[in-house]
């Protein structure tokens, strides 16, 4: 039994939802700084490492916090949590923050100009644009303007057309002055769609400003000699490929006291080419970091978890709500009552629906010969070996009895041994009882008879949304914005007073699943054929999970060797990867038979909901070639109902046979 958390009225009441806002790029400095939490140890800042020299590149899914950690490493957040200017510089870093987005990068492409003409200019126009940032970002850092005029004639012959000018004599002169230069850039290339002429003079040479200014500051301001200049370029996934290979091409030239942290989805690289047509490698040229990957491997997720959503609480009024108690404030599943209402419901209406069914079957296949040696007058007794007042054993009672069908093993003598290994497991929970498959099957027995009573599937708790984000904090973030929203609309007081309801949060999380299956696809025609083939994926593992004799417990896993599945699939498969749908479990899959390792995925937990899955990896689905192809290529769906009808069959009673065949599918091996 749950205690309800006595709570305090929060000092200024408000219904509010607390998660309204889950990306960072619709957060202010000060919330960024206010809502960032960390891991105590191993923190993802030690992980950044602002002060190597060493480029990295940081992988992220849609929502894992990449832009919100790369903006906390920032200056304008440096500041934020400084008493002074000294304090930013004893750091060792300025964090110059900016994303590609803001470049507008597509204007760069077209408009009768070559490829050529237009990777020129676009590594023109972003090191003014970068040069900007440098001379922003370390103006409160000079002194007097009298005394930045050595600085400022330096600067300037870092550009290979200097002004005619003399007034430029303070560094925001300079700032002005590069302002002006990519005005008139922008003047030049915005009109070129009109004109089918560019007008841009460059007047400096790649890396010269990058590297340059902050060489220049460095040298001409003594209390600025050590520090590192690190350029966060975020969203690099913007940038086509030939804009990105200016990028890697600063990458790989680096040079004291400048380094990169540079950000993107985990489908963004487009090239890993320099200019020069050399090869940016890992760990050579820059280091890796893969920030979903990294949070789903901490063992202390749930605490951090926990802290990120405290953090947002307490932002919003709801200072009582301590991390430590937070999951007491969500309704979580009670299989001790669920059992009872079960029992209850089943003597009101004269039995369960799984001995109904089986009780059909058994008939039909006495009456068919189908069965194992089953005679019409052993049905009776069957079924009154296998019953329960425990719905959840005897649940587990059919499904042991389907797979002594399956097994063509003697069906009344099956049941008897049946009832005499339950009433064991009750008394004592004997290891030598055959239902020790409820230690492992017990999530998807309950899923069943949650079905087979049109409830719905039980994601209930705190634990089980940390679960089903998987590494993205926003997946957790957007579940307790649904859940908090549903929570208000029943009339409850969410954080404040009692619990949040379970049908609050089972409309929460449906909401929120559906949100995840809409925003993590890719744009075109490959994102429909993503969507089409996670639909078809997700109810062959629900079939399976569904079925009288599953395969595999906790199925929301599969393999397959990727040498036999098409080039089409395939690129489905790594798309759906990219953008999160599939998450890839390292080490894959040893084949029992072969021994080669087969690749390995999981659909991922925030899509469970939407097939009724289990949120946990434990079993995983055995898939041939072609049945991965008619899965994940572009295909006529015959060709997906015959898969699933074949698995269908082969985990149903009478499991597929016709008379005394009994086929073997790919995959499904006997137990």
């Amino acid at each position: 039994m749950v205690t309800k958390p006595v709570q305090a009225a929060p000092t200024a009441p408000t219904q509010r939802n607390p998660f309204d806002i889950v990306k960072a790029t619709d957060l202010t400095d000060i919330q960024i700084d206010h809502l960032f939490v960390d891991f105590a140890k191993g923190s993802l800042v030690d992980r950044m490492n602002p002060l190597s020299r060493m480029p990295m590149i940081l992988f992220g899914g849609k929502g894992s916090g990449k832009t919100h950690l790369m903006r906390y490493l920032s200056y304008p957040l440096q500041l934020s949590r400084s008493q002074a200017l000294a304090d930013v510089i004893n750091e060792g870093y300025l964090g110059l923050y900016f994303r590609c987005s803001g470049l507008n990068a597509q204007r760069f492409a077209g408009k009768r100009q070559s490829p050529e003409v237009w990777a020129a200019v676009f590594s023109y126009y972003l090191e003014l644009w970068l040069g900007q940032l440098v001379l922003s970002t370390a103006a409160p850092f000079l002194p007097a303007t009298t005394e930045q005029r050595p600085f400022v004639e330096k600067a300037l012959r870092l550009l290979d057309v200097p002004p005619a000018a003399t007034s430029i004599g303070t560094g925001a002169d300079l700032l002005v002055y590069l302002e002006d230069l990519q005005r008139a850039c922008d003047v030049a290339i915005n009109n070129c769609a009109l004109t089918h002429t560019l007008d841009v003079r460059i007047q400096a040479t790649s890396g010269h400003l990058v590297f340059g200014l902050p060489r220049v500051l460095a040298e001409c301001f003594p209390h600025l000699q050590s520090v590192l200049f690190v350029y966060l370029i975020d969203e690099l996934e913007n940038l086509s490929e030939a804009q990105q290979r200016y990028i890697h091409t600063l990458l790989r030239e680096r040079k004291d006291p400048c380094s990169f942290k540079v950000g993107v989805r985990l489908y963004g690289i487009r090239t890993y080419q320099t200019l020069g047509d050399e090869i940016n490698h890992e760990d050579a040229e820059y280091e890796a970091l893969r920030l979903d990957r990294e949070l789903r491997d901490r063992p202390d997720l749930s605490e951090f978890a926990a802290n990120l959503v405290s953090q947002r609480l307490k932002e919003t009024g709801y200072a009582a709500v301590d991390s430590s108690q937070l999951a007491s404030w969500f309704e979580e599943f009670d299989e001790t009552k669920f059992a009872a209402e079960l029992h209850a419901k089943y003597a009101k209406q004269g039995g369960s629906p799984h001995i109904h069914d089986l009780n059909e079957k058994l008939t039909r296949a006495a009456e068919q010969g189908s069965a194992s040696g089953i005679r019409k007058r052993d049905i009776a007794k069957i079924i009154t070996l296998l019953s329960n007042p425990d719905p959840i054993l005897e649940k587990a009672n059919c499904m042991l009895l389907y797979r002594a069908w399956h097994k063509r093993t003697g069906l009344l003598e099956a049941a008897e041994s049946i009832a005499q290994s339950a009433e064991v497991y009750n008394n004592a929970s004997s290891e030598d009882s055959e239902h020790q498959i409820l230690r492992h099957f017990r999530g998807d027995i309950i899923a069943q008879l949650l079905k087979e009573s049109r409830l719905p599937a039980r994601y209930l708790g705190f634990k089980d949304f940390v679960s089903m984000s998987s590494g993205l904090p926003r997946g957790l973030l957007t579940i307790l914005k649904h859940v908090f929203t549903w929570s208000n609309f029943y009339g409850e007081h969410p954080f404040r007073e009692g619990q949040i309801s379970a049908k609050a949060q089972a409309e929460g999380v449906k909401q929120a699943s559906e949100w995840f299956f809409t925003e993590a696809r890719a744009p075109g025609a490959i994102g429909g054929h993503v969507r089409e083939a996670m639909t078809r994926l997700g109810q062959l593992l629900r079939a399976i999970r569904f079925s009288d004799k599953p395969s595999e417990c906790s199925l929301s896993t599969f393999s397959v060797d990727a040498a036999t599945v098409s080039p089409d699939a395939l690129r489905v498969i790594t798309t759906a990867e990219d953008w999160s749908m599939l998450l890839r479990v390292a080490g894959g899959q040893v084949d029992r038979n072969e021994g080669r390792v087969d690749d390995k995925y999981q659909v991922h937990p925030m899509l469970a909901p939407r097939w009724d899955l289990p949120i946990v990896r434990r079993g995983a689905l055995v898939l041939s070639g072609d049945e991965a192809n008619a899965i994940f290529a572009p295909s006529s769906p015959a060709d997906f109902e015959s898969v699933l009808r074949r698995r269908s069959d082969a985990m149903n009673a009478p499991f597929g046979r016709k008379g005394n065949q009994e086929p073997m599918l790919p995959g499904l091996e006997r137990e």
